[in-house]
């Protein structure tokens, strides 16, 4: 540049002539931009509490829950909703994938997103004790797609918003804590997760709710029985007995 009066960029061989007022245009709209989105991200995580979060191997993973509260902060919309489901089969067998798409914009602009979810995803088909995979009767469908729905919120919501890839410090800022979330781990480098997914946690809110279990009785047995207080800690490993737990659940006489 020469005289300050015009910069030539060299892009794919095509010279561009950019005018310097341009320039400080862009660059003012940019920095306008990151101060947009530093508030964004603290209102968002202030919508949200340490029930909405949970560790996963060391960092900060947004629910479904906490992305469904933050998204009618900022009239996040979602359109063009589309699912589909695929059959397929490798050495291990067959098995099916669920999709879903869709459009989500805002007034910061928009995106396309994806969810998906797979009859071999360990959260719902793996045998801890086998250490091999349920065969696909033993697969609740229902979960893997709703999987692949919260996944697709989820998503589309946090990439949207430009608040992806946050730290434990970024959530700290506004009350989240790592202590106070709920774990999720791997064994033996395996994507082998120690704690229930948000769609096991519902699926036995829904066995506790057919049985009319009172929230109260729930809250007293895995208190009692496990020492926790939250369907949040159960462990894959006492999902299965709690869930017969419920399904067996008769009213104190």
């Amino acid at each position: 540049m020469e005289n300050g009066k015009v910069m030539a960029l060299k892009t794919n061989d095509t010279d561009i002539m950019v005018q310097d007022k341009d320039l400080e245009l862009i660059v003012a709209e940019a920095e306008k931009r990151v101060e947009i989105l530093k508030k964004v991200l603290g209102v968002a995580i202030k919508r949200t509490n340490p029930k909405d979060w949970v560790d996963q191997q060391g960092h900060p993973y947004l629910t479904a829950s906490g992305a469904e509260k933050i998204a009618p902060l900022f009239g996040v919309k979602m359109d063009n909703l589309s699912d589909k489901r695929d059959e397929r089969e490798d050495d291990k067998g067959k098995y099916y994938l669920y999709t879903f798409t869709a459009t989500f914009s805002w007034k910061g602009g928009s995106i396309e997103a994806i969810g998906t979810c797979t009859s071999r995803d360990k959260f719902f088909a793996w045998n801890s004790a086998d250490r091999t995979y349920k065969i696909l009767s033993e697969v609740d469908e229902s979960n893997i797609k709703k999987a692949a729905y919260s996944n697709l919120m989820v998503n589309g919501i946090t990439r949207v918003l430009g608040i992806r890839n946050l730290t434990w410090a970024d959530l700290e800022t506004y009350g989240i804590k790592k202590d106070n979330v709920a774990k999720v781990e791997y064994k033996d480098n395996k994507t082998d997760y120690d704690l229930i997914s948000e769609a096991q946690a519902k699926r036995l809110y829904a066995i506790a709710s057919s049985k009319k279990i009172p929230d109260a009785e729930v809250k007293e047995y895995l208190k009692k029985t496990y020492g926790i207080t939250t369907s949040k800690e159960i462990k894959r490993e006492w999902y299965e007995d709690i869930c017969k737990w419920a399904e067996n659940w008769k009213a104190k006489e």
